[in-house]
């Protein structure tokens, strides 16, 4: 029984000693192994493009994004292209191996195909048929004709009288909306005048609030000098006090050594640049030139003096590793002054 038991420890021990180690080289792994980046972009006639593509651990993990923009063109039934226009479209794909984790932004189509009715000239147009009447009137009696008449002047009686009725009920709708018109021009007089007497008095009230507010201010700051002067002289003391002087040298230091961590290895780009005022332009040029020599980045710069215009291209890439990092994370959170300082420790 006792060696059974021996036995089944045995084996926990050996699965606890395997998932130790599986877990601290994992670990090793995460903080060791780089993590490699490019990134591409570029900006012609108006119409922005961009790539980026990240791997780790020989392509164990990769993340893939794009972004573009394309034009969408309408298509009828009968073939003819409508209209173009632009659509932006932003990609996202995760893949483990060659499994896929997420992908968002399906591909589209340069055509965006939209359905629209039409009309076929093929259809008969009831409206427009002709009709031929080829029915020939027979002779009629003098009764029947002195009935049609009669007939006819009743009609015609008829017909003025909803003449009549349609004109006066015309006249009425006039009055009507005369005496609306009328009605409306009294009430917006009405209207105007009490918007007016509103606004005055809203004025009048924003001036006594701000009146009152003016010397409250007066007041507080009369009351508050001694304590104003206080905290420029607090605030003077930490410029000049020599721990904060040591910790932004310090924060600094740091800030450098994770820019050249993360620094591309490789770095190509043209950039085609000009304003509408020339010493702008030559400005921009010498700024963007010593940025890119303080940071180490081969980029050619292209002023343009004459034209207003920005176009370009950039092609970074480069690997970091997160040892690097989390030693850097550590030697800023340990550090003495921070602790004081920023975290008040």
């Amino acid at each position: 029984m006792l060696h059974i038991i021996l036995f089944i420890l045995k084996i926990i021990g050996i699965i606890l000693v395997v998932l130790l180690g599986l877990t601290a080289l994992a670990l090793l792994a995460v903080l060791f192994v780089p993590i490699r980046y490019s990134c591409s972009a570029k900006y012609y006639d108006k119409m922005p493009e961009a790539s980026f593509k990240v791997t780790w651990l020989l392509h164990f993990l990769t993340i893939k994004g794009s972004y573009e923009k394309e034009s969408v063109r309408e298509v009828k039934d009968d073939g003819i292209h409508g209209n173009e226009s632009e659509a932006s479209r932003f990609k996202v794909k995760i893949k483990l191996l060659n499994f896929s984790l997420y992908s968002s932004g399906a591909e589209k189509t340069d055509k965006k195909i939209r359905k629209k009715s039409g009309r076929n000239v093929f259809d008969e147009d009831k409206n427009d048929e002709i009709s031929v009447n080829t029915d020939l009137e027979a002779p009629k009696s003098p009764d029947k004709v002195l009935e049609s008449h009669i007939v006819k002047n009743a009609a015609v009686k008829d017909l003025q009288k909803a003449d009549n009725q349609r004109k006066q009920e015309a006249d009425n709708q006039i009055k009507q909306k005369a005496d609306n018109q009328i009605k409306k021009v009294k009430k917006n007089k009405k209207r105007f005048w009490t918007k007016v007497r509103e606004q005055f008095q809203k004025i009048i009230g924003f001036l006594k609030s701000f009146i009152l507010k003016v010397k409250t201010f007066f007041i507080n700051v009369k009351n508050k000098k001694e304590q104003l002067s206080d905290k420029l002289k607090k605030f003077s003391d930490k410029l000049t006090n020599p721990e904060n002087r040591e910790l932004v040298r310090f924060l600094w230091e740091q800030t450098k050594i994770f820019l050249n961590i993360i620094k591309p290895k490789k770095c190509r780009g043209y950039i085609h640049f000009g304003t509408d005022d020339p010493q702008t332009t030559g400005k921009a040029a010498m700024y963007a030139a010593v940025a890119y020599g303080f940071l180490g980045l081969d980029i050619k710069i292209h002023p343009d003096f004459e034209n207003k215009i920005f176009e370009g291209d950039l092609f970074v890439k480069g690997h970091f590793r997160l040892f690097g990092i989390v030693v850097t994370a550590l030697r800023v959170y340990t550090n003495e002054l921070f602790k004081k300082i920023v975290l008040k420790k």
